[in-house]
């Protein structure tokens, strides 16, 4: 099939990932396009417990979309408070602004079941890892598989992750870049909790001297959101100079991880450290959160630019394209609006070439300010956090102002990046 002649024909699509942003290829599948899903992952996928936050917009336009049920589990954040800890050991610690927010919290794993779900078992393939992605002709992508098979596709998406083979294989220039800080992450359930009162309808920022950690509910089990059911999610960002992470990432086996550390794997030692800061430098009742959890795990977190969101029939969406912080708040959800995006851009564009230039350059610019923004947010955050306790309401929402509010003629950086080697200087 050649560039022209899009509206009317189907498009074989192969879609390279089986998360949440290559589920979303029910959209490529409902607009009448052959699909094919490829997850290296031999077996179902499994959250955890990560929380994700998302705004309500964002939620209800997934619910009519039918990506998701109605009634899928979440719960609603309606402020934002910004507390420090006092020298007056104050339980709850000060709060210097409650942020307006509306935001839903939802368990990835809900998610992600909700998405799979609606993926036919002959479309989905798990234990399929694709390794290469060339342009055989103008209108044709042959993808190879770990096994040596060779198939042909219209389209290939790649939505495999921040560490994407995608992205190696359109842009080689647009390497991971460490940001000189770390993420620990867990939940804790809501039994273990002395009292769930100040956690009820917030996302609360703990900050601390080097960086800052959030804490919300999300649904348990089974998405039960019945009190007494649910999960604290926590995520702690902390600051790791890029000379210490291999180190850091050698597990409690001795085994040297690349990327992540997974429950069960941080040395002792290391989640000692997480647990001992939560309880010098947090409020104590936040502190307590840490250190009841057990088998936290960690990300170190890395960012990517690309130029582009496409090279000839190649596509890359979510992480795979532009990789920005967590702290953006953009995570999974933005490969499913890339997905969204997509499916719109083929169904208008008679020419197919037209529709995935139209669409590569709005998903760049929108990825050019969401990594511009996580500049931004660590900077605010993490490398020069204020003293939340010493703060009070107008001086919390000039900050907040500044932080959160990118420039419209944002550019990409090319600055050299400030991740934090000044303080381990």
């Amino acid at each position: 099939m050649s560039g022209t002649g899009n509206r009317g024909h189907r498009l074989s699509i192969g879609i390279v990932g089986g998360s949440i942003a290559g589920c979303a290829a029910v959209e490529l599948m409902r607009a009448g396009h052959r699909v094919r899903v490829f997850e290296r992952s031999p077996g179902a996928l499994v959250g955890r417990g990560a929380g994700i936050g998302t705004q309500l917009s964002v939620l209800r336009s997934l619910v009519e979309r039918d990506l998701v049920d109605a009634d899928m589990p979440h719960l609603h954040a309606k402020n934002f408070p910004h507390v420090g800890r006092t020298t007056a050991d104050e339980r709850l610690g000060r709060t210097a602004w409650k942020v307006p927010i509306t935001i839903e919290m939802l368990n990835w794993g809900d998610l992600y079941r909700n998405l799979r779900g609606r993926v036919p078992e002959d479309v989905y393939r798990s234990g399929h890892e694709m390794v290469d992605a060339r342009m055989a002709d103008e209108g044709t992508v042959l993808v190879r598989l770990t096994d040596g098979r060779e198939e042909a596709f219209d389209l290939v998406v790649f939505a495999d992750g921040y560490r994407s083979v995608g992205r190696r294989l359109l842009f080689p220039e647009a390497e991971l870049q460490y940001r000189g800080h770390v993420l620990w992450r867990r939940i804790l359930e809501e039994r273990g909790l002395g009292d769930a009162d100040p956690l009820e309808g917030t996302m609360t920022s703990v900050g601390y001297g080097e960086g800052y950690c959030v804490f919300y509910f999300v649904p348990g089990h089974a998405g039960s959101v019945a009190k007494g059911e649910r999960w604290v999610n926590w995520a702690c960002y902390m600051p790791l100079p890029a000379e210490e992470l291999a180190r850091f990432l050698t597990d409690r086996t001795g085994r040297r991880r690349s990327h992540t550390l997974p429950p069960g794997s941080v040395r002792p030692e290391e989640e000692a450290g997480i647990k001992r800061l939560a309880r010098n430098e947090f409020p104590p009742y936040f502190g307590e959160i840490v250190n009841a959890t057990r088998g936290p795990f960690v990300q170190p977190i890395f960012t990517a630019e690309v130029p582009a969101y496409h090279e000839g029939r190649i596509c890359l969406i979510g992480d795979a394209g532009a990789c920005a912080s967590p702290l953006t708040g953009s995570g999974v959800l933005e490969g499913m609006t890339n997905a969204m995006d997509l499916a719109d851009a083929l169904a208008v564009h008679d020419d197919i070439d037209d529709a995935l230039d139209t669409w590569s350059k709005g998903q760049t610019r929108t990825g050019e300010r969401m990594v511009a923004l996580a500049r931004q947010l660590e900077r605010a955050l993490i490398w020069s956090i204020p003293d939340f306790s010493r703060m009070d309401e107008a001086a919390m929402r000039n900050w907040w102002q500044e932080a959160a509010t990118i420039p419209e003629d944002i550019a990409p950086s090319s600055e050299s990046r400030d991740t934090g080697q000044r303080r381990s200087a």
